[in-house]
Parts: C-alpha cells; sequence; structure tokens
C-alpha cells in the first residue's frame, strides 16, 4: 500500500500525526459509532465496518490504494427500505417498490457495488418507459433530503433518460397536484433531482451510461403532507435503454450523499462517528493544531476540552467559521477580534489554531485560514487534554504540537496553500491588489504581472517583505518562498498606461484600490478608450470592486466577465455613461450572481448606450437578474438602434422574469439570445426584418407560452429556436428563406399542434425538428419538398396517430424519423403507397429505426415497404420493430412481396415476428 504524506513530519515536539496516508488510528485516541457503517475500500467495493470500527476513504481512482482520509459522519436515516431492490420472483417488481409502467425486471449476472448482490437489471421497456415508484409518508413538511442510488449500463456509453414523463405516473395516468416527482436530470457524473410538487413540469436529460456503477443523487422535497412521490425511470421517447440499479437512499440533509446505509424490511440509521486525541501530555505552554479536512459540517470541526469542559471551539456559524476562546467568540466579540471571517463552502477545508500559553495571563491566539491570519485576545483555560472532531468530516491530516508556531512556521506547514495576507496599512499612492499564486492548487510561487505597464516607471511590493523597480518594457515578475495569496501594491510617480489583471485566470481574489489615476476623485479622465478591455476578466473569486473614475470608454469587451462574487455594493463599480461604446460582449456575464440577494437582482442599473454600440453579445449572459432597471421600461441599454450582434446576450439567465420592448432594428443574429431564459414569461415584440440567424434564440424558455407575430423574411437559421419552451400554439409565419430547422420545436411539450400553411420553400435540414412534441395527435401537409435531413424529425411524439403523405422526394435519410410515436397507427393516412417511390438517394442507415416503437397496422406496413420496393434503391437499413407494430405473421402478400424484394436489393430490415 502506498502511503503519501500530506505534510512534513520533521517537526519540533509533534504529538500527534494523525491520518496523514496511515489506515490506523494512534493509540492515545477513542472513536465510536453505535452502529454498522459501510465505506468504499481501495478497490472501489463497498464494505462494512462494525460496530466502532473506523472508516477510511481510499484513492480509487488511480488504484494506487492510498488512504485518503478518516470518515467521520453524522446520524442518518435511509427512509427508502429495499434498497437493494430484492425481488420475490424473477421478473417481479421488487419488494416494497411499486413498478412505474413497469417492464420485465430481473436479477443481474453482474456484481452490485458491495461485490456480492446483484444489482436489479430492468428488462426489456415497454413503449411509455418504465422504472421505479416509491411513496413515502411520514417525512418533514417540506423538508428537503438527499436522494441517491447506484446505475450503470448493460453496454459501454448506452444511452438512457431519466424524466418524470410529463408529471404522469399515479394509478390514473394524470398528476393531482399532490404528490412530488423526482425528476433526475442526469449528466454521466451527477444529477439534480428537483421535486416538482405535483405541477406536472416536464423534461428530461440524457444520461450516458457505462458498465461501470455510477452514484448519482440529488434532492427531493416533502410536500404538506409530509410526503413524497419518488420515480426511477428511464424513458423510451428517444433512445430508451435497458440499466441496472442498486442501493436506494433517501436520508435527511447535506450537500451530498453520505456513505450508503443497507436496509430489508424496516428503515436502518446509521450512529454518528465520534473521535477524539487525548494526552496526559501538559500543553499548558502554548500549543498549535493543523486540521485538514473535506468537511459538509454546519456544525462544528473541533472542540478542544479539559476535563470534558470545552475551552475552545472552531465551528460552521450560519455559513462562516466561528473561533471560540474561553467563552469568547472572535466573531462576535465587541469589538469584532479580526475584519472578516472566511465563508464556508462544501470542500476541503486547512486551519491551524495557534494558541498561547495558559498561564492566567492574556494571549494573541491565531488562527490561519484562507488567506487571512484572525488574532484574538483570550486567556487560554489549562489543562487541555483532548480535541474532539466533529462528525460531517473527512480527516485528512492532524498535527498537535507543544508550542505556539510562529507565522512563519504556520504558513510553511500549510505549504503555503492558503499564505496569510497581513493585515498591513495599504500605501496611499499604490494600486492595490491581493493575488493567488496558485488557483488549481499544484505548487506553484511565481508571478508575471505583463499586463501592468507604467508609463516611464514603477516599484512592485511583492506582499513578501521585497520590493522591485521597473522601466516600462520591461515584465515584472517574481518567485516567492511558497504558493499564496499576496497583497501586491504598485507605485508609478507618472502613472499607468495598462493595469489589465484579466489575463491571469481566478488569481485576482480582491481589488484594494485602483492606481490614484483611475480612482473617483482623479484629476483626469480615469479610464477612457479600451482601459477596461478584459480589466478583470475571469477572476470569479473577486469580491471587492471600488468604484473607479471613466471618461468616453469605447470597448468593454471582457470587462468583468465572470465575477461572480464580487459584492453589488449598490453597482457603484458599474460604469454606465457609456456613449461612446462601441461593443459589450460578455462585459457583465455572470457578474455577481453567486452575492446577490434576491432584492438586488432587479437593481442592475440601465447602461447610458449611444449609437456607437454595435455588439451586445453575451452582455449579461449566466445572471440572475430578475429584471433590469423598471425607471426606465426594463431595458438594460438606453440605445440599441445600431446594434447588429445580439448574440447570447441573455442567455442562460435563468432568473429573468420580464424585460423590455428591446430596439433590434439593425440586429442580424438573434443566436441564442434568449437561450435558457426559463422564467421569461412573455417575449416583446421586436423588430427582426435584419436578422437571419435565429438559432437556439428561445431554447429553453419553458415558461414562454405565447410568441408575438415577428417577422421572419430574412431568417436562414432556425436550428433550436423555440426548443424547450411552453408554447402552447405557434402562429403563422412564412420562412421564405430558411434553409435550416433543425430540432427548431424540438421538446415543446405543451405544443398541441402545428399550423399547416407555415411556408418553409428552400429548407433542405428537418432532423429533429418536431422531436419530442408528446401532443401532437396530426400533423399537417406541410410543404417539405426541398427537405434533404428527416433523421428524427418526428421521434417521440408519442400522441400522433396518423401521418400525412408529404412531398419527400428529395430526402436522403429518416433515421428514427418517426421512432417512439407510439400511437402511430396510420401511414400514410390516406393507405397510399407511394410516399418513398421517389427520393434522393438514400445513405445506407436511411431508415434505421425509422418506424421503432410505433403502432403501425399491417396495412401501414405493406404501404411503406411497397412504396420502399417501388424506390428501387439497395442496400439500406429499415427498422420496424419494437412497440406493437404489426408482426410479420399478420402482414398481407403484399407486404411480404416487397419485404422479400427489399431483402434480395440487400436491405436489412428489423421488424416484429
Amino acid at each position: 500500500m502506498s502511503i503519501q504524506n500530506l505534510y512534513p513530519k520533521a517537526r519540533p515536539q509533534t504529538i500527534y500525526n494523525v491520518i496523514n496516508g496511515r489506515p490506523e488510528l494512534p493509540a492515545a485516541s477513542t472513536f465510536s459509532r453505535a452502529s454498522i457503517g459501510t465505506y468504499v475500500d481501495a478497490n472501489g467495493i463497498i464494505k462494512t465496518a462494525a460496530v466502532d470500527e473506523p472508516r477510511f476513504n481510499y484513492d480509487v481512482e488511480t488504484g494506487m490504494g492510498m488512504v485518503l482520509e478518516l470518515l467521520l459522519e453524522k446520524e442518518r436515516t435511509n427512509s427508502f427500505t429495499n434498497s437493494n431492490f430484492t425481488q420475490d420472483t424473477p421478473t417481479a417488481v421488487p419488494t416494497d417498490w411499486s413498478g412505474y409502467n413497469p417492464a420485465a425486471f430481473l436479477t443481474s449476472q453482474t456484481l452490485s457495488p458491495d461485490g456480492v448482490n446483484f444489482g436489479l437489471f430492468h428488462g426489456a421497456i415497454n413503449t411509455n418507459g418504465g422504472g421505479l415508484r416509491k411513496d413515502l409518508t411520514g417525512l418533514t413538511a417540506g423538508g428537503t433530503y438527499r436522494i441517491s442510488y447506484y446505475v450503470k449500463g448493460l453496454t459501454t456509453d448506452e444511452l438512457t433518460y431519466f424524466t418524470n414523463n410529463n408529471g404522469r405516473g399515479t394509478t390514473t395516468g394524470t398528476d393531482n397536484g399532490a404528490n412530488n416527482y423526482a425528476w433526475f436530470a442526469a449528466t454521466k457524473a451527477s444529477f439534480t433531482c428537483i421535486s416538482l410538487n405535483g405541477t406536472g413540469a416536464s423534461g428530461k436529460s440524457q444520461v450516458t451510461l457505462t458498465t461501470d456503477w455510477q452514484r448519482f443523487d440529488g434532492v427531493v422535497t416533502a410536500d404538506s403532507a409530509g410526503s413524497a412521490r419518488i420515480i426511477i425511470r428511464s424513458d423510451v421517447g428517444d433512445e430508451g435503454g435497458t440499466w441496472m440499479a442498486w442501493g436506494a437512499q433517501l436520508e435527511g440533509g447535506g450537500s451530498s450523499p453520505t456513505s450508503y446505509i443497507p436496509t430489508t424490511t424496516s428503515t436502518v440509521t446509521r450512529e454518528a462517528d465520534v473521535f477524539s486525541l487525548t494526552s496526559s501530555s501538559n500543553v499548558d505552554g502554548g500549543f498549535s493544531l493543523l486540521l485538514d479536512s473535506n468537511s459538509t459540517t454546519d456544525d462544528y470541526f473541533y472542540k478542544i476540552k479539559a476535563g470534558g469542559i470545552t475551552i475552545a471551539e472552531l465551528s460552521n456559524a450560519n455559513g462562516t467559521l466561528d473561533w471560540v476562546i474561553n467563552g469568547t467568540s472572535a466573531a462576535t466579540s465587541v469589538p469584532p477580534q479580526y475584519p472578516q471571517i472566511s465563508a464556508i463552502q462544501p470542500g476541503r477545508v486547512r486551519t491551524i489554531s495557534s494558541f498561547g500559553a495558559a498561564d492566567g495571563t492574556t494571549q494573541q491566539n491565531y488562527l490561519y485560514t484562507d488567506g487571512l491570519s484572525f488574532p484574538t485576545d483570550a486567556i487560554v483555560a489549562s489543562g487541555a487534554d483532548e480535541i474532539e472532531f466533529g462528525p460531517g468530516q473527512t480527516l485528512r491530516a492532524v498535527y498537535l504540537w507543544n508550542g505556539q508556531l510562529s507565522d512563519t512556521e504556520a504558513v510553511s506547514v500549510i505549504k503555503g496553500q492558503y499564505n496569510i495576507v497581513p493585515d498591513e496599512p495599504i500605501k496611499a499612492d499604490s494600486y492595490s491588489f491581493v493575488y493567488n499564486t496558485d488557483p488549481t492548487d499544484v505548487g506553484e510561487a511565481s508571478i508575471t504581472l505583463p499586463y501592468i505597464v507604467p508609463t516611464v516607471s514603477m516599484r512592485v511590493y511583492w506582499g513578501d517583505g521585497t520590493s522591485s523597480a521597473y522601466e516600462q518594457g520591461v515584465t515584472p515578475s517574481h518567485t516567492y518562498p511558497y504558493p499564496g495569496q499576496y497583497r501586491i501594491q504598485i507605485e508609478a510617480d507618472d502613472g499607468f498606461d495598462a493595469v489589465r489583471l484579466g489575463d491571469v485566470t481566478n488569481s485576482i481574489t480582491r481589488v484594494d484600490q485602483w492606481a490614484p489615476q483611475h480612482r473617483v476623485d482623479a484629476a483626469g479622465d480615469g479610464f477612457t478608450g479600451s482601459d477596461l478591455y478584459k480589466v478583470l476578466a475571469t477572476q470569479a473569486g473577486c469580491p471587492l470592486i471600488p468604484p473607479f473614475k471613466y471618461t468616453d470608454l469605447t470597448d468593454l469587451n471582457q470587462a468583468f466577465y465572470n465575477c461572480q462574487k464580487a459584492a453589488v455594493n449598490n453597482w457603484d463599480w458599474i460604469p454606465t455613461n457609456l456613449q461612446s461604446v462601441t461593443n459589450l460582449d460578455r462585459a457583465f456575464s455572470s457578474v455577481s450572481r453567486l452575492t446577490m440577494s434576491t432584492p438586488e437582482r432587479g437593481t442592475f442599473p440601465q447602461l447610458q448606450t449611444g449609437t456607437a454600440l454595435t455588439s451586445v453579445a453575451e452582455c449579461f449572459r449566466f445572471n440572475t437578474f430578475t429584471q433590469f432597471d423598471q425607471g426606465n421600461s426594463g431595458l438594460p441599454f438606453s440605445n440599441t438602434q445600431n446594434v447588429t450582434d445580439w448574440s447570447g446576450c441573455f442567455r442562460d439567465s435563468t432568473s429573468l422574469t420580464t424585460i423590455g420592448s428591446l430596439v433590434t432594428s439593425a440586429a442580424t443574429t438573434l443566436s441564442s439570445t434568449f437561450n435558457g431564459c426559463s422564467n421569461l414569461a412573455a417575449m416583446p415584440f421586436i423588430a427582426t426584418n435584419n436578422v437571419t440567424d435565429f438559432s437556439n434564440a428561445w431554447d429553453g424558455c419553458s415558461a414562454l407560452t405565447a410568441f408575438p407575430n415577428l417577422n421572419f423574411d430574412s431568417a436562414t437559421k432556425l436550428d433550436g429556436a423555440w426548443q424547450g419552451t411552453g408554447l402552447t400554439a405557434f402562429p403563422v409565419f412564412d420562412f421564405p428563406l430558411v434553409t435550416r430547422v433543425n430540432s427548431a420545436w424540438r421538446t415543446c411539450f405543451s405544443l398541441v399542434s402545428f399550423p399547416a400553411n407555415i411556408t418553409l420553400p428552400i429548407c433542405t435540414s428537418f432532423a429533429s425538428a418536431w422531436r419530442g412534441c408528446n401532443l401532437f395527435t396530426s400533423f399537417p401537409l406541410l410543404n417539405v419538398s426541398s427537405g434533404t435531413d428527416f433523421n428524427s424529425t418526428w421521434r417521440g411524439c408519442a400522441s400522433l396517430t396518423s401521418f400525412p403523405k408529404l412531398n419527400v422526394s428529395s430526402a436522403i435519410g429518416f433515421g428514427n424519423a418517426w421512432n417512439g410515436c407510439t400511437d402511430l397507427a396510420n401511414f400514410p393516412d390516406d393507405n397510399s403507397q407511394d410516399m418513398f417511390n421517389t427520393t434522393g438517394v438514400l445513405s445506407s442507415n436511411a431508415f434505421d429505426e425509422a418506424f421503432s416503437g410505433c403502432d403501425l397496422t399491417a396495412q401501414s406496413i405493406e404501404n411503406i415497404l411497397v412504396s420502399l420496393d417501388t424506390n428501387g434503391q439497395s442496400n439500406i437499413e429499415l427498422g420496424i420493430d419494437g412497440g406493437t407494430n404489426a408482426g410479420q405473421s399478420t402482414w398481407t402478400a403484399a407486404a411480404n412481396t416487397a419485404y422479400t424484394n427489399l431483402i434480395n436489393k440487400g436491405w436489412t430490415i428489423t421488424f416484429n415476428p
């Protein structure tokens, strides 16, 4: 077994070196847990630890078997019974679970994640998908619960969906509004489980399964009666797929699932892990404690005790660190003992607590953590003999030293990962900011500042007690003794030509003050021209941006792009007088999205733009604004009459509910402009006469139920334009120049019909255009005569019962075109046998699974086969299997003849027997 030392052992008077690559605990410690517990061993197998047996996390990914952490978990109860899906008989629904559109459930011959039991195999799926359901009662009303389970596919890269199937699933087939449906929107690595609370919202997300077990997790919210309905389901509306599941768990709270708790006939509680270091050593002369853990705790990290009485404690107080010594809280003392406290996020926590001597006098005690040193004056109680570590964390390393460490020693011990930023006066004439040399945690200790350019010369104070002078043309660079965060201060008597910080991703953790020439009270113009181009781009962790002076700005491209943690501070740092600006591309994308309060989401000021502005691409992407300044008609800009590029301007602004009538008279592209604005309930009329590209313009606007009568005379691309919207009806438009409508109306789950008199005279590509529109019962006789690509065009339109004889004489591919149209019986609706008589030159997979999963009658199959036989082409794939398609035993003589002719031409045809 490989052992990795995270911290150096060669330290004077080290009392403990716990974990740090070791799978055992020291003799002078206690550990207890009043129940069994599970853990994942070095080979990735779930194992069971006996009562009072410690558990460790191992490095499974590298296969080296390294011990990473001691597992300390809170008490948790698995509210699911029969968590391993045991079946009374093969193919039966598992005990204590209900089948949801059940298909064949089998016990697979594949070992489950514990290396012992078999995983539950969900077999051939019926036409509506299928899975498992469990109704739970007795939960806390409105309480949130973490759901998790393991799943794998039968083959590598198998595609399946986990979905709530439009809210259906009760015994009557409709949602009565009282149940919570778990919608697992999955990705390969994880998923989010959203409680729909009986709203009947719909959607599904594809997940690529592998032949390895993966654990998925998410959140479920109980209703007002303390009930929840859990559905674990795979939908064949698209690819479908067979899958195996095992180890279902529902537990209260937490940002991630805890270790697996197996259950059978009743719920099971895993008790909390309790671990303490004990000592008879006298540390009254002062001592220091290093803690390195991965933590999700909302309680305490450690308690230092003397004779069972707590004398010091480090805890999570509503998301921030609170350090209490001898009853005195460093955070709440008056006055506070230090200026700020580190925010606690789930993840890795490194701290060193350094205590002075317990001699009855007031000592300066220090807490070293995320970039700062916190001094706390307090009398340290004597007789410390125990350190108890709280559950909800995994201990990577714990060290205890006799004696109080100095600043230098403390930083050296934690390897400079979080260096101390000294609380020293900021030089009045300096440009000052805090720089992290190692944002990716790889040990980088060097820094270069190529975008800090003095007019003549400057002196850089590097924050480690050294400084250097630089002339213009010489790039400042420096190497620190260890990686970390340093306050850099730069003085330039003749000012700066450039002070850009945006070309070093996530390295700027705050701006203390701008250079004198850029401050609000500066005598000159401040920032001007293109000075703000990328000034702080990609600095996600920069919470402080002071206001500044500016004049005649011309280019704000990516100026504050991705400044997610910037304090709103009444938006006093947002430049609003932008009469000369030409480019706002990504200028405010993601700004303050992690720090904005709910009231602040509707206060972003209107930008006073002028006629020079031509591009606002992704200007507000990934924002959490609910609206823009309502005092100015809800418009983000005052003048956009010459803006041509609106691509992605509001993309993924999921909180945006309203927006004013934008002036878009010069627009040529609206590509993804409102993509992902899932709460935008109304679309104002906008000028679109000159727009050519509408790709994904309203994709994902699920709250948008109606659409204005816009002009599409210049449009050439509509790919994904209305995909996933909540439209219930679609207006009649002319699309005279459109050549592509791929996925244009895909997954419009509320769209009940499509107008017959829409024109698409030169459109060639219809791939997935109406895929998943599962409320269509019929389809109009559109002119699609120029269409060549019809792959997946009507796939998953489950309610279609008949289909017209469209003119598809130019088509070359229909792969999956009607796959999953579970009610489609009559094809074409006039029973003609010449729909496919003439087409373009078909691809070899032109009809691959084209009609799989339908309800075609024997006559419809005859119509299809006869027309394809007449077409005369060879060596093509055709799929008419699955669903309730008429089996070959019921085919007409004409159908069988056509089938034989096609086989003789080299066709490959799959069908129901």
